[in-house]
């Protein structure tokens, strides 16, 4: 329970009767990041869906993206800003790092996170309730299983917290992470796990790879920018489901 304390305090604002020692204690902890993906999608699924039938569904979208913001803290929303300022502002990896480090926010970051924003609103809002609770379930917890692989797998920059945990991940982490993901993913989407475990692997090599160029390493920044990823193009597929009319998401339903 300890780690599962940590994973929570780390990933967002509620609280879960951790203190500052146990912050510290990381092991363990990177294990349960799906878990508390899968309870924030639930949280902004949940919103949206009680929204949508009382409002337009492009506005209980925006409320329940913004809710899930709040909800985080804008944790991932900042990484994402922050490698847009430095990947498209820098030119070798000594300036990239310098952007990196600006707590400000520049032209391509609030490009970056205002797009985001956009994208997952209106993707959540052109979904039926039940198939956009499916598909938020799904795209918080993928986005969370994306951060453990590329925390097991990619080079880790320099001694920062992202380094503390990708150092602390184990293979039976890894394992028990993405069983948990994909176990969730599969409980709320069905077998549109499968197309939303490869979005998470792509993402994770490209962004890597872009990463390991541009840096040098994987940062916390980078991995706060593979998660947002992850959950737009994941709601975005659940969007196109919708658009299409292929199998629907909220097979339970």
């Amino acid at each position: 329970m300890r780690g599962l304390r940590g994973a929570v305090t780390l990933l967002t604002r509620i609280p879960a009767g951790g203190t500052a020692s146990e912050r510290g204690a990381l092991a363990g902890s990177v294990r349960w990041f799906p878990l508390v993906g899968a309870l924030i999608g639930l949280v902004v699924g949940t919103i949206y869906a009680l929204g949508a039938e009382w409002l337009p569904s492009l506005v209980a979208g925006v409320i329940a993206v913004l809710v899930g913001v709040m909800v985080t803290g804008g944790l991932h929303e900042d990484g994402l800003g922050d490698i847009a300022d430095a990947f498209g502002g820098g030119i070798d990896p000594a300036e990239v790092a310098r952007i990196l480090k600006d707590p400000r926010q520049g032209t391509f970051g609030v490009l970056a996170i205002a797009g985001a924003l956009i994208v997952r609103s209106g993707a959540l809002g052109s979904m039926s309730p039940l198939d956009g609770l499916a598909m938020a379930v799904a795209a918080h917890v993928t986005g969370r299983t994306a951060v453990v692989i590329a925390m097991r797998f990619q080079r880790p920059l320099g001694a920062g917290l992202a380094a503390n945990y990708a150092g602390t991940v184990t293979t039976v982490d890894l394992v028990v992470g993405v069983g948990i993901g994909v176990g969730l993913g599969a409980v709320a989407s069905g077998i549109w796990v499968v197309a939303c475990l490869a979005i998470a692997l792509t993402a994770v090599r490209i962004m890597g790879r872009l990463a390991l160029r541009k840096l040098g390493g994987t940062s916390g920044d980078v991995l706060g920018g593979i998660e947002q990823v992850v959950e737009s193009a994941i709601l975005v597929l659940g969007a196109d489901t919708a658009h299409e009319g292929w199998l629907r998401p909220a097979w339970w339903a």
